[in-house]
């Protein structure tokens, strides 16, 4: 078998990469995927938050990424007719020092409302100061996506399921060869395992663990996000998820019991009303040192690529940067110097001398 482009991962980076190789016309592609290797895109949030509540500035590239994102997901949406997107308000709970930061930045920021209110009774959600309300914000169900996503390539016959391996390629001048398959180009989108692979482990990544609950709160509905230091995101009727930790060491997935207690201590501090926890879940994200998505191709192998390091904020940087690696392999076009992966070059030539 022969295809222009092997993708190696089949979470959220490899699916919005090869939904956006289809709505550009490519069919010559082939996905590999081997869900036992990790799974932190079904865990994820999948939210989506233009804002920094740091500084409270807008996050790098919203005015890029925001607008793209809203028209991506519809659309993906619309060709898979599953619903898996989300627009919603965010909600950050104040204090009496943040509700005025927040009032001081209210005029140079569009994304934050200059409003500060009681949103819920304060029998509920205890937030005395009131809170400040983020526009553009929502989520994406990621686990519902990659479902519908995946059975749609696998209808089309473009996935394998089967453990892909940097060391089970062999390398040619022209072509890379994988047990059957001669493919002009490997695009790594293996999530935090990438640390793994030889030909990328120079890359400088900070994998962070993180622990979710999936909590039940009789009596209580909405369907906005509510964030103060955990973030409380809605999942139907009474059920929502809650989260998140981070943790840089003890990277697996296996859930921990520290964690939950940690989440639920934070929930308790503005959620009054009783709540049981239905599943605890956690995963590791692939996040980078300087926090940028990683794109482009090996500095001495050029046949290896690496679409990588969306870290906590996947949903969001994910579709504008897999246009961005499509344009640049389709069409020439320069990478940003912030996201091409050769930023990190001298390491790897250091590394092999």
């Amino acid at each position: 078998m022969k295809t222009r482009y092997l993708i190696a991962g089949g979470g959220l980076a490899g699916t919005l990469l090869t939904q956006t190789l289809e709505r550009n016309g490519i069919k010559d592609y082939l996905m590999v995927d081997w869900p036992a290797c990790s799974h932190s895109s079904s865990v994820a949030g999948g939210m989506f938050n233009p804002v920094g509540f740091r500084h409270l500035q807008p996050s790098w590239m919203a005015d890029q990424l925001i607008p793209y994102l809203h028209d991506f997901y519809p659309a993906m949406e619309q060709q898979l007719g599953v619903r898996f997107f989300h627009r919603r308000r965010l909600l950050k709970i104040l204090s009496q020092e943040e509700k005025r930061f927040w009032h001081a930045k209210t005029p140079q920021n569009p994304y934050l409302s200059s409003t500060i209110r009681e949103y819920f009774s304060q029998h509920q959600i205890r937030h005395p100061a009131g809170a400040g309300m983020v526009h553009s914000a929502g989520n994406v169900e990621v686990a519902v996506m990659l479902d519908a996503w995946h059975r749609f390539l696998q209808k089309h016959r473009k996935i394998r399921y089967e453990k892909l391996t940097a060391e089970a390629l062999t390398l040619h001048s022209g072509a890379i060869r994988w047990k059957d398959v001669d493919a002009e180009t490997v695009i790594f989108a293996e999530g935090w395992k990438v640390t793994e692979n030889p030909y990328f482990s120079y890359i400088p990544m900070k994998p962070a663990k993180g622990d979710v609950l999936w909590i039940e709160v009789p009596g209580f509905e909405t369907g906005h996000i509510l964030n103060k230091k955990i973030w409380m995101l809605p999942s139907g009727g009474n059920r929502y998820r809650a989260g998140s930790t981070y943790r840089w060491d003890d990277l697996n997935e296996v859930p921990r019991e520290a964690a939950s207690e940690e989440i639920k201590a934070a929930l308790q501090q503005y959620l009054k009303l009783p709540f049981s926890v239905q599943q605890h879940q956690a995963a590791v994200r692939p996040t980078v040192g300087d926090r940028r998505p990683l794109l482009g191709r090996h500095p001495e192998f050029r046949q290896l690529m690496i679409f990588n390091g969306l870290g906590t904020k996947g949903v969001m940087l994910g579709p504008y940067f897999a246009r961005h690696l499509v344009e640049h392999l389709e069409e020439n076009k320069t990478l940003m110097p912030e996201v091409n992966v050769e930023r990190f070059s001298r390491r790897w030539f250091k590394k092999r001398n």
